[in-house]
């Protein structure tokens, strides 16, 4: 019984990557023929790999932290992790965009270490709240209410409900399922590394924590 409720689980998981439309499949064919291209012949400098990296942490946290409502351009995020401080900002965005940032550089510098698990994610989410007062009952920890994703106005009032998330009880029980589902398609290569990694993202956004 355990064993088909475990299968019925995985289908779920996998349905979406069994149809990957052609155009997804021609991008990751061109992101695997960059990388071979970067492994044989490529040796930038550290000085030019060091400011790729800064280059996309900062686009990255910018672009990241202005889907969860920051306004920060990506100049701004720049200014910001140079200690320069900027008014014009409420202190929830900077506290989110400065936590982002700090996390994803530790990932950078650390990526080879780090073990995928629940307890990793729950550490990843404490970290990138770190700054943020308002988040101090939940940090690195399941969500304890709900929080459906909202379209908010110029005005910052709700106007309607984009998407409801996964109820907070039952967020332990699917994080658990989708983090068992990654190990077994990652350690088996059922599927692409980057198809794994986009089904995570579809996945996890229903807001676990």
């Amino acid at each position: 019984m355990v064993y088909q409720i475990n299968i019925i689980k995985n289908n779920k998981l996998d349905q979406r990557l069994e149809q990957v439309p052609a155009e997804i499949w021609l991008k990751i064919t061109k992101i695997d023929e960059l990388k071979g291209r970067w492994i044989a012949g490529a040796q930038p400098s550290p000085q030019v790999l060091g400011r790729l990296k800064r280059s996309v942490l900062i686009t990255s946290t910018g672009a990241s932290t202005r889907i969860e409502g920051a306004k920060l351009t990506d100049e701004d995020v720049e200014k910001l992790m140079c200690g320069i401080d900027i008014q014009k900002f409420t202190n929830r965005d900077k506290q989110e965009v400065k936590g982002y940032f700090e996390l994803l550089e530790n990932v950078f510098d650390s990526w080879k270490s780090i073990q995928f698990g629940e307890s990793s994610i729950k550490h990843f989410h404490k970290e990138l709240l770190k700054y943020a007062k308002k988040d101090e009952d939940h940090r690195g920890d399941y969500k304890k209410r709900e929080n459906n994703v909202q379209m908010i106005n110029a005005a910052g009032e709700s106007v309607g409900v984009l998407f409801d998330t996964t109820p907070a009880y039952l967020s332990p029980k699917q994080t658990q399922e989708l983090v068992e589902w990654t190990r077994e398609a990652l350690a088996e290569k059922k599927y692409h590394p980057l198809l794994i990694i986009m089904r995570i993202c579809l996945k996890y956004p229903k807001k676990n924590l």
